[in-house]
C-alpha cells in the first residue's frame, strides 16, 4: 500500500472510531437522561427502539404459542411471553434489552438516531399544514409513484406519526442478534415468575427463535440426555488409548451436545477446569477422569504430566458440584447469540 493509500486508511479508521465514541455518548445519553441529546431526540429514539424489541418479542410470542398449541413448548412459557407482550412485563423486556444490548453495538445506534436525525429533518422541511408529500411534487409524479411514496412514508412512521425503523431495514445479521437479545430477556421474566422449569424454557425459547428465523432447531434436552446415556464414558478411555483423538472428540461431541471444535479446545487447550467441568456435567466417575487427564496430556504434550498436575486436577475436579456443572454444560450447549446475549444481562 502507497502512504496516500495508508493515510486515507488510517483517516477512515480514525473517523469511524470517532463515530462510534459519538454513537456511545448518543447511547447512554437516551438510557441515563444527560449527554447530547435533547428531550425531544431521546424520546424518538426510545420509540424507535421499543418497536424494534417489540415487533421481535411479538414474532417470539407467536412461535411459543404455536409450540404450546403442538404440544412442542411448556403452557406458562407462552403464557408468559404473551403477558410480556401486552402487559406491564413487556416494558420489563424493552428496558432489559436497551440496557444489556442497545449501548454495546454502536451500529444500531448509528441507524436509530439516522432514523430520528432524518424524521425531524422531514418535519422541518414539510410545508406548513401539509400531511404528505409536497403538493408540487403531484405533477412531476405520477399517481403510482406517489402512492408508493405515501406507502413508504407511512412504513416508518407508528400510529402516532412518530418514527419507526422495521424490521426490513436492518442488516440480517443484527435483526438476528436481537431476537436473541430479546429471547434473553424474556428468560431473565421466566427465571422470576419461577413458574417454569428452566431447562423446558430454555428449549422451548431456543426453538421459538430457531423457528422464527429459519435456522435448524435445536436438539431438546431431552434428546441429549438420550445420546448421552448411549455412550459409556470408558469409550473415551478406549479411544485416547488407541491414540484415536477424532474419534474421543466424536464420542464426547455425542455425549455432551458441544461442537467439535470447542471440545477441542476445553480439552486440549484450556487448562484443567473446564475439562473438569464437562467431565462432571457428563457424570464421569472420577478414576475416568483421572485415567482422561493423563491420556489428554499424554496427546496434547507427548508426555504423561507429572503427579503434581493430576493431583492439581483431581482437586479441581472434586471441587466442581455436579449439578452447577450441569447447569453450565446446558448453557454452554445453547446457540452462541443466546448464551451470550445471557451472559451480557447477567454481567450488566
Amino acid at each position: 500500500m502507497n502512504l496516500p493509500s495508508l493515510d486515507l486508511a488510517r483517516s477512515v479508521e480514525r473517523d469511524a472510531a470517532r463515530v462510534d465514541r459519538l454513537m456511545e455518548d448518543v447511547a447512554r445519553s437516551m438510557l441515563s437522561g444527560a449527554g447530547p441529546l435533547t428531550d425531544q431526540q431521546r424520546a424518538l429514539m426510545w420509540g424507535v427502539v421499543t418497536d424494534i424489541v417489540r415487533s421481535v418479542h411479538r414474532r417470539i410470542a407467536a412461535a411459543l404459542g404455536e409450540a404450546v398449541a403442538d404440544g412442542r413448548a411448556p403452557s406458562a412459557v407462552a403464557a408468559c411471553a404473551a403477558d410480556a407482550v401486552t402487559g406491564p412485563s413487556g416494558q420489563r423486556v424493552e428496558d432489559i434489552v436497551a440496557r444489556s444490548a442497545f449501548t454495546r453495538d454502536t451500529r444500531l445506534v448509528r441507524l436509530v438516531f439516522a432514523r430520528i436525525e432524518a424524521h425531524r429533518l422531514a418535519e422541518v422541511m414539510r410545508p406548513p399544514g401539509s400531511a404528505g408529500p409536497d403538493p408540487e411534487s403531484s405533477g412531476i409524479l405520477d399517481r403510482a409513484d406517489l402512492d408508493r411514496c405515501h406507502d413508504q412514508q407511512m412504513a416508518h412512521l407508528d400510529e402516532y406519526g412518530d418514527p419507526r425503523l422495521p424490521l426490513d431495514d436492518l442488516p440480517p445479521d443484527m435483526v438476528e442478534a436481537i431476537h436473541w437479545q430479546v429471547a434473553a430477556a424474556l428468560r431473565v421474566l421466566l427465571i422470576e415468575t419461577e413458574a417454569v422449569d428452566l431447562v423446558a424454557a430454555d428449549d422451548a425459547i431456543e426453538a421459538a427463535v430457531a423457528s422464527v428465523l429459519r435456522q435448524p432447531a435445536p436438539l431438546p434436552e431431552a434428546e441429549r440426555q438420550d445420546r448421552q446415556a448411549a455412550i459409556p464414558p470408558e469409550a473415551l478411555v478406549r479411544a485416547l488409548k488407541r491414540g484415536d483423538v477424532f474419534l474421543f472428540l466424536m464420542l464426547l461431541g455425542q455425549i455432551s451436545g458441544l461442537t467439535l471444535g470447542r471440545l477441542q479446545a476445553m480439552a486440549f487447550g484450556r487448562g484443567t477446569l473446564e475439562f473438569a467441568t464437562l467431565c462432571r456435567a457428563i457424570d464421569v466417575q472420577r478414576t475416568v477422569f483421572a485415567e482422561l487427564h493423563l491420556l489428554v496430556g499424554q496427546h496434547s504434550s507427548g508426555k504423561v504430566r507429572d503427579p503434581r498436575a493430576l493431583a492439581e486436577a483431581m482437586h479441581a475436579f472434586d471441587g466442581i458440584d455436579p449439578d452447577e456443572a450441569r447447569d453450565l454444560l446446558r448453557l454452554w450447549r445453547r446457540h452462541p447469540r443466546y448464551a451470550g446475549a445471557i451472559r451480557r444481562i447477567t454481567d450488566g
